[in-house]
């Protein structure tokens, strides 16, 4: 049995989260289309670890990531990029909780990422990134319904949206 990105991140000593951490492999992937892999100090960097806390099952599980996030944002590819979230069965409040977390990772990378300064500087994206913004300072609780239901579905893939927008517009550059 493989341990769970939770706790393969919490063995490392970040308080980076499996959703916040998805955000940055996916921000990273979407800057840096050419790029293979991610690097152990780029781990360490981002996840505000020493490097020599980097281990072999935080190391696989970024790589895993990083390759998923890679296909499904290629330019052939159906999109399928599926945001670590809690299952469907989760209380909305908690999907959306952990939506927030993948959000504020996102916009973490893209904002660490030298590469992306093009990217958020250009006015057609800052919309986009200030949503996203908005979405990743939401403390809100959000209660259980049908309503909500529908509006956290349709959020989540407004962000899948912007993820792959700034995706191709990196890979056109």
């Amino acid at each position: 049995m493989t341990a769970s990105a939770a706790t393969i991140l919490q063995t490392v000593g970040t308080d980076c989260g499996a959703a916040e951490f998805h955000g940055l492999v996916v921000a990273e992937a979407a800057v840096h289309p050419a790029k293979e892999s991610v690097s152990n100090r780029w781990l360490a960097d981002q996840l505000g670890i020493p490097e020599s806390a980097v281990n072999a099952a935080l190391i696989a599980l970024a790589q895993d990531r990083y390759k998923a996030a890679k296909e499904s944002l290629e330019e052939f590819s159906d999109f399928d990029l599926r945001l670590e979230l809690p299952e469907d069965a989760a209380a909305i409040d908690d999907r959306f909780s952990e939506l927030t977390c993948w959000c504020s990772g996102f916009l973490r990378g893209l904002a660490l990422a030298e590469s992306a300064r093009g990217l958020i500087d250009q006015p057609e994206h800052q919309e986009m990134l200030s949503d996203l913004a908005a979405i990743a300072g939401m403390m809100a609780p959000v209660p259980d319904s049908e309503a909500n239901e529908g509006d956290f579905i349709e959020i989540v893939e407004y962000v899948r949206i912007v993820v792959l927008t700034l995706a191709t517009e990196a890979r056109q550059r």
